[in-house]
């Protein structure tokens, strides 16, 4: 599946090779159209007017079916000899260097199913529907008992995870099952027969955590905060300085207030910010666990949620080019210098160096042009990438980080980040010990109340 020079997109499949067991991986990459590889996208909390939806959005293949490669088991021919169902599909992003050296990267893992594939006989094309691997844990039941009183949100994750079935295809290690809110469930027995996806779901919630599935197929629980011990995306808009410029399309720019809620009710518990409830209004949900029955606990719950989504935090959606994002995974920090186009006065040297002062006639300050600029202090994360490989792009929608009205923004000392300078502090009247060591985050800059000039 080639494309762009230097770029391309491959397709393996892991057919089983018996009922409980998988044979070798194959490269199909050649008998998949270039056109039927649909948009791959993954989300937490994306969706509006909510949270606590964590997706992984199943695909279509289409594929040429020559020869009946892809047909079933009672073909002789078919690369399936236990059926289609469960087959294993992964596809890699794959980018070349001058000398031709490649560097693969996983971009969706998947299992076929048997139910939505379809073949057009005529034409020789199968289109295979591929389910995003959490489909194995929602065909999936919790045993009854396996949940019982007391035990907290981590232990009943760990029980419902470690399934013969789910551990088939996922990996489960108790060191990456780590809620933000560990609580002691009341009622265990809730629980019996449940889809174990509706089960996690609920457990997920009321530990405001989220479940990943990484590259490697482990499974991931952790707080929904951003994660800061991973690197930083950078990305320029079209009138950057510097010319860095990657992203391709800014859309859907808005204040978060859809997913803003100052009331939450816990079964008959409610928890409310009164003073954001008279800036956004009363804006309720309501949640039912019948697995708690502790009203401090409910008031836990429903405090941690409130204090989660109280507050209207920036949403927006950037188009980059795949390469852009291809390290870079949901709850990444992202930092956008997205200034506006700047055009000098007709006739008129435009100041780089140095200050314009009001009135001036040689160098005015420049005439400035655009609906939106975003100053890269504002600190974003990565809650929804989905990749379109029919034009090497990407869509990632951000969310500011944060929780409050006047939090979200990259103010660590020390920390720096291209087009906003955030190194050394500029202190009032310092101390003479103070002068010596200030550390000028600009060129030219002074410290009131100091002798030396930086």
């Amino acid at each position: 599946m080639s494309g762009l020079s230097g770029v391309r997109y491959k397709v393996f499949f892991t057919p089983r090779s018996s009922i409980s067991d998988y044979g070798d991986e194959i490269d199909v990459s050649d008998r998949i159209r270039l056109d039927g590889l649909q948009k791959i996208k993954r989300s937490i909390d994306s969706g509006d007017y909510g949270f606590g939806v964590y997706t992984y959005d199943d695909i279509d293949l289409k594929g040429f079916n020559k020869n009946g490669i892809f047909n079933g088991p009672e073909d002789s021919r078919s690369m399936f000899p236990a059926g289609r169902d469960g087959c294993i599909v992964k596809v890699v992003f794959t980018q070349y260097d001058n000398e031709d050296n490649e560097t693969d990267t996983i971009v969706f893992n998947g299992l076929i199913n048997e139910e939505a594939t379809r073949l057009d006989v005529v034409k020789e094309i199968i289109t295979l529907r591929v389910l995003s691997l959490d489909s194995i844990i929602r065909n999936t039941k919790v045993p009854a008992g396996i949940i019982t009183n007391n035990v907290t949100v981590k232990q009943a994750l760990i029980q419902i995870l470690s399934s013969n079935r789910i551990e088939q295809i996922l990996n489960i290690d108790e060191a990456n099952i780590n809620p933000s809110l560990d609580l002691e469930i009341d009622v265990g027995s809730v629980f019996d027969d449940q889809p174990a996806k509706d089960a996690i779901d609920d457990l997920l919630l009321v530990s405001n955590s989220v479940m990943i599935i990484d590259s490697d197929l482990n499974v991931i629980v952790r707080p929904r905060t951003e994660k800061t011990d991973r690197p930083i995306l950078k990305l320029y808009g079209k009138s950057d300085q510097f010319g860095r410029e990657n992203i391709i399309n800014l859309a859907e720019y808005n204040s978060g207030f859809h997913r803003v809620f100052t009331s939450i009710v816990v079964n008959d518990v409610e928890k409310s910010n009164a003073g954001l409830s008279s800036d956004y209004g009363v804006r309720q949900k309501a949640f039912t666990f019948d697995f708690l029955t502790d009203a401090e606990k409910e008031s836990q719950v429903a405090q941690t949620l409130l204090d989660e989504f109280k507050a209207a935090k920036t949403e927006l959606v950037v188009k980059v080019p795949i390469r852009t994002i291809l390290t870079y995974d949901l709850l990444d920090r992202v930092s956008i210098n997205y200034p506006l186009r700047v055009k000098p006065v007709a006739n008129k040297f435009l100041p780089v160096v140095g200050v314009s002062e009001l009135g001036e006639t040689d160098t005015p300050l420049p005439l400035q042009f655009g609906s939106l600029s975003i100053d890269p202090r504002i600190a974003f994360k990565i809650i929804e990438i989905a990749e379109d490989p029919k034009n090497f792009s990407a869509e990632v929608k951000l969310r500011q980080i944060g929780v409050d009205v006047f939090d979200g923004q990259f103010n660590t000392p020390g920390s720096f980040i291209l087009g906003f300078a955030v190194l050394g502090d500029a202190l009032l009247q310092p101390t003479v010990d103070e002068c010596a060591t200030w550390n000028p985050s600009v060129l030219g800059a002074a410290q009131m109340g100091c002798t030396e000039v930086a």
